[in-house]
């Protein structure tokens, strides 16, 4: 991967997060990006399977906790990412932390599946977080149920 192709991906992530995180209380903030990683994640399931897309996303968690300790929160179950002890402990962790992590975790997800897909996906994933907007994401979702969904249907599932 290209140096201008890790910026792309975290020039966009930064220009959403201007758009839809700026003026955000943190429990709002956590709402809002973790509906952009559902969406992005959901998005990736159309493509890739969902061992695959669970592979990279507990990656991410992994390398990123020793940068952002309070991604050891975010658990990773058979439905998706959980940030639910993320919001629960919240007091113990600034704005700014959690900011910083969720930054991080959408960067780094757009760049590894970038890598993997040969940026096959970076065009439609991009598009995809930029109609995530805080007033959609907000007005949907409660942060409680902020777990994203695997929406590939298993053989013979109505």
């Amino acid at each position: 991967m290209t140096l201008n192709q890790n910026s792309a991906h975290r020039d966009i992530v930064i220009l959403w997060e201007e758009k839809n995180i700026k003026d955000l209380g943190t429990d709002q903030a956590i709402q809002v990006f973790g509906n952009a990683l559902q969406t992005i994640e959901r998005r990736c399931l159309i493509t890739l399977s969902s061992v695959t897309v669970q592979v990279v996303l507990d990656r991410i968690i992994h390398q990123g906790i020793e940068k952002f300790p309070l991604l050891v929160e975010v658990t990773l179950e058979s439905t998706g990412l959980n940030f639910s002890s993320i919001h629960q402990k919240k007091e113990h962790y600034n704005a700014h932390e959690i900011n910083n992590a969720f930054r991080y975790l959408l960067i780094e997800l757009l760049t590894v599946i970038g890598n993997i897909t040969s940026e096959v996906l970076t065009a439609p994933l991009h598009k995809e977080l930029m109609e995530v907007t805080s007033a959609s994401a907000l007005k949907v979702h409660d942060v409680q149920n902020l777990r994203p969904m695997n929406t590939a249907k298993k053989k013979g599932e109505k």
